[in-house]
């Protein structure tokens, strides 16, 4: 979810924005290009989101041709930290 820090008149439930799905997991600005965020959700899930469009592309690590499926934890192995 995105939306307003503070809006005149107060922040109601209709300024914020699900930009991505999941149980509210961390949403971090792309610095290269701000019309784009990663958002985050259960299962290791990690996606690139188009901020205007909404247009979604999946970036979550796959296993490589032959390798067993990957595990995650609830929260994707991501921070706003490595970039």
């Amino acid at each position: 979810m995105v939306g307003d820090s503070s809006y005149p008149g107060g922040v109601t439930n209709s300024r914020w924005e699900n930009m991505y799905g999941g149980d509210g997991f961390w949403i971090f600005e792309d610095t290269s290009d701000p019309d784009y965020i990663y958002a985050e959700a259960q299962g290791g899930e990690i996606g690139r989101v188009n901020r205007h469009t909404l247009e979604t592309r999946n970036v979550k690590p796959q296993p490589l041709y032959g390798e067993k499926k990957l595990h995650f934890n609830w929260n994707a192995p991501y921070s706003h930290e490595s970039q």
